[in-house]
């Protein structure tokens, strides 16, 4: 009788293990498509579990593999036109030597927009793209790429009366996607000078991350849940969603009278 229900056990339980054998060999990052062949598994009850099994796994392939099309799609679909408009920019430029200062503005409000949608698709093709692009680790001098954001942001502080104020020391350098850190470098300063009609900005940076700090009016809110963002809200949407992926630190606290984003490596 032990030897009967030995054998009935065993015969049940072999099955089983081989469904899950065949489970655990199955690589999610393979792209050949998983085939069963029929009465693999005995009992159709486990057959009918690896068939669904293999189903979704091949499913679930097909989609990543029309997601990654697309994305190579978009991506070119949004980098052409705007690399044709900044050589357009180029040769417009290049072509009017010296224009009026009223076309010299446009001019320059255009290169800004252009280069602002050449930074954000490239953010949001990295971010949809999850970690599977990886961008390059350099070693970079922080004060500089400070300076440089500044100054393309600083036309939002015309007409202000803002201070602002830069502390980084010139030796310091971080090693990071530059890239990356460019993109929340750039945001963190247009939502400042955005927001800020008057007072003081304060740019610190030390070896732990970049902090920000400005005065804002009640009234302004620099930071709202993603869904009721609008212009450049969505700045700090996409710096969080860097620092998440990444696995940056950031921090956001609003006062009364004053607006402070950290972001901590």
């Amino acid at each position: 009788v032990f030897l009967l229900v030995r054998n009935i056990a065993m015969a049940i339980v072999s099955p089983v293990k081989k469904l899950e054998r065949w489970a655990r060999s199955i690589n999610p990052e393979s792209k050949e498509r998983i085939e069963i062949e029929p009465e693999s598994f005995r009992f159709k009850e486990l057959q009918l579990v690896a068939d669904r099994l293999a189903g979704s796994v091949n499913k679930l392939e097909s989609y990543h593999q029309r997601e990654k099309e697309f994305l190579r799609t978009l991506s070119h679909e949004l980098r052409t036109p705007l690399a044709v408009t900044r050589a357009a920019l180029d040769l417009l430029q290049k072509d009017s030597g010296q224009p009026l200062q009223g076309d010299a503005l446009k001019l320059e409000r255009m290169r800004r927009a252009n280069n602002h949608m050449l930074a954000t698709t490239e953010c949001l093709l990295w971010l949809w793209s999850g970690k599977q692009r990886d961008l390059d680790v350099t070693a970079f001098d922080v004060k500089a790429l400070v300076d440089g954001s500044v100054a393309m942001n600083k036309y939002l502080l015309q007409h202000k009366v803002v201070q602002l104020n830069i502390n980084i020391p010139h030796a310091l350098q971080y090693q990071c996607e530059k890239k990356l850190f460019k993109m929340v470098l750039e945001n963190l300063i247009r939502n400042a000078f955005q927001y800020t009609h008057n007072g003081e900005i304060h740019i610190k940076a030390r070896e732990q991350g970049i902090e920000l700090i400005n005065t804002c009016l009640p009234e302004d809110v620099q930071y709202q849940a993603p869904q009721d963002d609008y212009g450049y809200g969505v700045g700090l949407y996409l710096v969080e969603k860097i620092c998440e992926q990444k696995g940056w630190k950031m921090l956001v606290k609003q006062g009364d009278e004053s607006f402070q984003v950290s972001m901590r490596f």
